[in-house]
């Protein structure tokens, strides 16, 4: 982790959720750091009321994406609907990553409807189309693969 990040995490309130998290899964430093310290500011500024959101359930959410059940660019939708009182496995179902196999689809499609298209372009549709459903870095390596 790096200092400034790790300076700040210790600072916050939200340092115990950082821990636990960590401690079973480790990769996920950085990511958890910034979705507890900038993340949860912003869902906070925004008026969502995240002290509705319990340790247990931010620690299962990090076990999902360490898991890839869901990808990382859905942590800020997951973290609304926990405070929206939606449930742990409700926010799952409806955050669940794509199979592989969709996701092949969806950028075989985007390169046979753009061609020509420039590689970050590509992303970009194909990012909308999986409705933030796909791994952003999987999906550019998949991409590379296919193109």
């Amino acid at each position: 982790l790096p200092k400034d990040l790790a300076e700040q995490m210790v600072k916050s309130r939200l340092y115990p959720y950082y821990q636990a998290t960590i401690e079973k899964y480790p990769d996920l430093d950085v990511f958890a750091a910034n979705v507890l310290l900038s993340i949860y500011k912003d869902l906070k500024r925004s008026g969502h009321d995240v002290d509705k959101i319990s340790k247990e359930d931010i620690i299962v959410l990090f076990s999902f994406i360490a898991r890839n059940e869901i990808p990382k660019s859905s942590m800020r939708e997951a973290l609304i609907m926990l405070t929206e009182g939606k449930d742990i496995n409700t926010v799952k179902k409806s955050m669940s990553s794509l199979p592989e196999s969709e996701v092949r689809k969806i950028i075989s499609d985007a390169i046979k409807r753009n061609p020509g298209k420039n590689e970050s372009v590509l992303m970009g549709i194909i990012m909308q189309q999986s409705g933030g459903r796909a791994d952003g870095a999987h999906v550019a390596r998949l991409l590379r693969e296919m193109i």
